[in-house]
């Protein structure tokens, strides 16, 4: 396999060269910035990606929680269709 090249495009984007591609097993990956100068790029595992979204913390007014939306149709002038 060896080494690669690759750009950042102006986006941030970095593509994987299509031989790297093709021996992955994996669609999502976990990014590790170890230091300026590198980076790991790992599969991540069903577990990873559950741990992640339980992690986030959702914010919001506690008043509009238990909203019904059709007194916000009738508040904001909502017509049915």
């Amino acid at each position: 396999m060896g080494i690669r090249i690759v750009e950042m495009d102006e986006r941030g984007r970095i593509t994987l060269p299509s031989e790297i591609r093709r021996l992955l097993r994996g669609k999502v990956f976990e990014v590790k910035l170890v230091d300026p100068n590198t980076v790991i790029l790992r599969i991540a595992s069903r577990s990873d990606v559950i741990r992640e979204i339980e992690s986030i913390k959702l914010t919001g007014d506690p008043r509009r929680k238990g909203g019904d939306a059709s007194k916000a149709k009738h508040r904001y002038g909502g017509e049915k269709v």
